[in-house]
């Protein structure tokens, strides 16, 4: 509660287990992972300390997806965070956009997991829907570039900074105008 907020780190694979990139697994898989974070929300919603139609959501690569693909069916989420988010292919956005809350993009340009161009057609889906939406695009930083122990490259600056830009963006959209 540092910074005014309650944080869930959510374990999606832990009730129904995890699926390699790539594995076909992970479509069989992917309405329960969306299950466990509506069940988190509610969990939350019952917390005293949580305002309930106030809740936030950060992603992960997978979890930002999976964040993105869920967000936009839960009323209390009113801001959502993308770090370096995907999936196969940028069109399996649209179904999603325009029911997403305020949004933050925030990806490296030498991301190989996930292409930066992912990250750019949902910007552009989600302008066009009018949807509040910022991005941030770190330059060198590769996918999970706010990892220490990522093989894929830690970037400290550009961790610093998106960790930053959430907080702010949080702040905007969830701490209320009293």
């Amino acid at each position: 509660m540092k910074h005014g907020y309650v944080a869930l780190a959510l374990d999606y694979y832990a009730e129904v287990g995890g699926a390699p990139a790539g594995s076909k697994r992970r479509f069989e898989l992917w309405p329960q992972w969306q299950q466990t974070i509506r069940n988190s929300v509610k969990y939350l919603q019952n917390l005293l300390e949580v305002k309930d139609d106030r809740i936030g959501i950060v992603g992960f690569s997978r979890g930002g997806y999976l964040a993105i693909t869920t967000a936009g069916s839960i009323p209390s989420i009113k801001a959502m965070v993308d770090y370096y988010g995907g999936s196969k292919s940028p069109e399996d956005l649209e179904q999603y956009a325009c029911n997403l809350p305020p949004t933050l993009i925030l990806h490296g340009d030498a991301d190989k997991a996930i292409p930066l161009s992912f990250a750019r057609a949902l910007y552009g889906m989600l302008k066009k829907c009018g949807i509040k939406v910022e991005m941030k695009i770190y330059p060198g930083a590769k996918h999970g570039f706010d990892v220490r122990s990522y093989k894929r490259g830690y970037n400290h600056k550009a961790a610093a900074d998106a960790k930053n830009r959430t907080l702010v963006f949080f702040d905007k959209y969830l701490k209320s105008s009293k």
